[in-house]
């Protein structure tokens, strides 16, 4: 996720730290891209709170969830856009 420019990004912190914990609610399970969709509060020094899908990996983790379930989660930026719940 290096690559992310959406608000309350901070390039410089997503190059410096190999993984970042958020917490969230889970608004919707997508298996067909092995997503989650998930409003999140503000990651400091990361991102702002925000909406949004991450992919999951391994997607065997989606069958452990469901809308509605609060999730903490690790972000992984040097892997660019993969995350585990």
């Amino acid at each position: 996720m290096a690559q992310h420019s959406g608000p309350g990004a901070h390039p410089s912190a997503q190059r410096s730290q190999p993984s970042v914990v958020g917490e969230g609610k889970v608004i919707a399970v997508v298996p067909g891209s092995s997503q989650l969709v998930v409003d999140h509060k503000e990651i400091p020094g990361f991102m702002g709170a925000m909406t949004m899908g991450y992919r999951t990996e391994p997607s065997s983790l989606l069958g452990g969830v469901k809308p509605g379930d609060t999730i903490r989660f690790t972000i992984d930026p040097q892997r660019q856009g993969h995350y585990s719940a």
